[in-house]
């Protein structure tokens, strides 16, 4: 009668595990909407409207995208489904979130908070025809891109997000180190030429 073998987690792949929950581009992105909201857009009482549509449409459907997979039982084959499922809802849910805002004529940082999301998204999805970028240094990265952009050398502390997602990811043994940097470098540069275009 064969054993089944249980493997436990080392207490730096749970903090691993825990970090990329935290850090996951649904809920970096649920942050940066809001501090910047709160931060630069003036009238804010009748900007909400406006908040709340981008959140949905860069946090909460993303969000729910990335959770349910998560049902599925665990196999090689299902975790595969599960990073699809995930990055095709994301990829789906800003192109529609950027064509709203834009035919809405929402507030103008909104709208590039959301274009920037569909850049990054397009450009993962292209380089992982050739090679596994890690979405979640991404998701950590694009944000910090912005947040140095309308904040200058304050958003400075941002940066150390980076290597810890970078760190957490390759203790859960989903990414090599090179995955996460190129995964990093895309959004960074996507983020970046799309600041500079709008």
């Amino acid at each position: 009668m064969p054993t089944l073998q249980l493997t436990r987690k080392t207490p730096s792949e749970r903090l691993g595990k825990i970090l990329a929950y935290i850090l996951s581009a649904p809920v970096m992105a649920l942050i940066l909407v809001f501090i910047v909201s709160a931060t630069l857009l003036k009238e804010m009482e009748s900007s909400w409207p406006w908040v709340g549509v981008t959140t949905l449409f860069v946090s909460f459907i993303p969000l729910a995208g990335y959770l349910i997979p998560q049902f599925l039982k665990t196999t090689k084959k299902n975790r595969r489904i599960q990073r699809r499922i995930s990055f095709l809802s994301s990829l789906i849910s800003f192109s529609l979130g950027a064509v709203t805002l834009w035919l809405a004529n929402a507030p103008r940082i909104l709208m590039i908070i959301t274009f920037c999301y569909v850049a990054v998204c397009y450009s993962l999805a292209f380089v992982n025809l050739f090679y596994k970028a890690s979405g979640h240094a991404a998701g950590v990265a694009g944000p910090a891109v912005i947040y140095l952009f309308l904040y200058g050398l304050k958003a400075l502390p941002v940066l150390i997000l980076i290597p810890l997602i970078m760190w957490a990811r390759v203790k859960e043994q989903e990414h090599s180190f090179g995955q996460t940097v190129v995964g990093a470098i895309i959004s960074a540069f996507a983020t970046f030429l799309v600041i500079r275009l709008l």
